[in-house]
């Protein structure tokens, strides 16, 4: 199958999402539960231009993408988006009421700070990446806030 995504790992490795090895949901579902935090911390998903390969594809690519970091059991995800030729990043959280205060996000040697709706799980990151995949869009029962 042609890929029409790629996957990058620790902003440093892309390759295609194409269902070489297992169908593409289980290939986002492998790729989020191997984060561990540290040899394992980052995943980001992205739509390929049409007709390229990732090899073909820019330096400066993507403009647009869905990430997540950390372990497993504490993430951060984010999608960037281009509106009106000006790219937004946004953190991605459960819809349900903000309990007050903040959580760590750590990985590797960064750590970010997320509002406890937005420490989120590796079953909420297969979820919106998955969403992501379809559709680009973040699916019902998550909002975004401006990082």
């Amino acid at each position: 199958m042609k890929a029409t995504h790629a996957v990058t790992y620790n902003g440093q490795f892309s390759g295609p999402l194409n269902g070489a090895f297992w169908p593409v949901p289980e290939e986002i579902r492998r790729a989020i539960n191997r984060l561990e935090g540290s040899e394992w911390y980052a995943v980001s998903l992205w739509a390929l231009p049409p007709g390229k390969d990732v090899d073909q594809v820019p330096a400066d690519f993507p403009d647009e993408y869905i990430q997540t970091a950390g372990r497993s059991d504490r993430l951060t995800v984010e999608i960037r988006e281009v509106v009106n030729g000006v790219s937004i990043q946004q953190v991605i959280g459960r819809s349900t009421p903000a309990e007050s205060g903040w959580e760590t996000v750590a990985w590797d040697r960064f750590e970010v700070p997320v509002l406890k709706n937005e420490l989120l799980t590796a079953a909420d990151a297969v979820n919106l990446f998955l969403e992501y995949y379809e559709s680009k869009q973040v699916p019902t029962g998550y909002n975004k806030r401006p990082r």
